[in-house]
């Protein structure tokens, strides 16, 4: 390690990057590390932010490229605020996280963003350490396209064995190209949720129509609903992809208004025919559908069941309201 964590005080943060890369690209694009400090940097809530000590941990084993990531992050140094600590870690994520996760120190609220050179480098055992933490999340890249290319190659098993561990994997060898994606996006989600309670996966569409996918993983309700409420701000309608538009890269994917029909379908599967309150349904579209409750569940779900007389609606207080309000499925 070039540098030891800063000792902690009050109130902490930990941001760990583990294949930050060399912070600025050929192409003169902004690495993960750059965007992460200027993410603060810009945030709107930046002063309340401030009283929180922020720790950005950033890994890289390639020496070039953490040179380069020294000298970009020396270059950003004098506009980061005291509350910013800026620790670059010249080492294997498989070697320095286990270190990070053992110093108590550092047993922190953490977000880990694991963006790999190789997707051998994506070990869910230590995944698995970080979301044994109260309030740490991970947010994981993997070029699923690119799996279902090589899956079964024999040069390819020693890495699916790691980033799957165990042989789950070998299920989509035989399978046509689309079914192989579909399988190891399943097996990806499934190995998640052994340590995860939540788990989101968002898909990036790339410029020639190929992709990978941003797994988020949780054991905390308010970190599910604050990545489901960034996912709907890049995806308006499905909350769910992204595709690269060359003329404009912050065109979403779609262009419409969010279809509810798929929420009202799972209110009444999951309800069924009794009575429920407001309260309760807020808290199953959070935490079980793609929607959030405070977007979608009332004014563009509930109210027009209730004006076509599919649903029973039962107010305590003012006409209109749904505060404390009881509902319940007509057909």
């Amino acid at each position: 390690m070039s540098r030891s964590l800063p000792a902690r005080r009050g109130s902490d943060l930990l941001l760990v990057d583990g294949f930050a890369g060399p912070g600025r690209y050929t192409g003169g694009e902004d690495g993960s590390p750059i965007i992460m400090l200027k993410a603060f940097l810009e945030h709107q809530d930046r002063v309340a932010i401030e009283r929180t000590t922020l720790r950005y941990v950033f890994i890289e084993n390639h020496r070039g490229r953490f040179e380069h990531l020294q000298q970009e992050l020396d270059a950003i140094r004098p506009s980061l605020p005291p509350n910013v600590r800026v620790v670059p870690i010249s080492g294997e994520y498989g070697d320095v996280m286990p270190t990070l996760l053992g110093d108590v120190s550092a047993r922190v609220p953490t977000f880990a963003f694991l963006d790999p050179f190789g997707y051998a480098d994506t070990k869910l055992t230590l995944t698995s350490n970080v979301l044994g933490f109260p309030r740490c999340e991970v947010l994981i890249y993997l070029p699923t396209k690119n799996l279902a290319r090589f899956v079964g190659h024999p040069d390819t098993v020693a890495a699916f064995d790691v980033l799957y561990g165990s042989r789950e994997w070998e299920e989509a060898i035989d399978l046509d190209f689309d079914r192989r994606v579909r399988v190891l996006r399943d097996l990806f989600e499934r190995a998640l949720n052994r340590s995860a309670s939540f788990m989101r996966r968002f898909e990036i569409i790339t410029e020639k129509g190929g992709g990978y996918d941003l797994y988020f993983a949780s054991n905390n309700e308010l970190g599910l609903v604050k990545m489901k409420e960034a996912m709907w701000k890049v995806d308006p309608v499905h909350g769910r992809a992204y595709r690269y538009v060359p003329e404009d890269p912050q065109t979403t994917l779609f262009t419409d208004e969010p279809d509810t029909v798929p929420l009202q379908h799972a209110l009444r599967i999951h309800f069924g025919l009794q009575p429920f309150a407001v309260e309760a349904a807020e808290r199953y579209v959070a935490l079980n559908t793609d929607f959030l409750a405070d977007s979608h569940l009332k004014v563009r779900t509930l109210a027009p069941l209730e004006a076509s007389g599919r649903i029973a609606v039962e107010r305590p207080g003012r006409k209109g309201s749904w505060k404390g309000a009881t509902v319940q499925f007509l057909w």
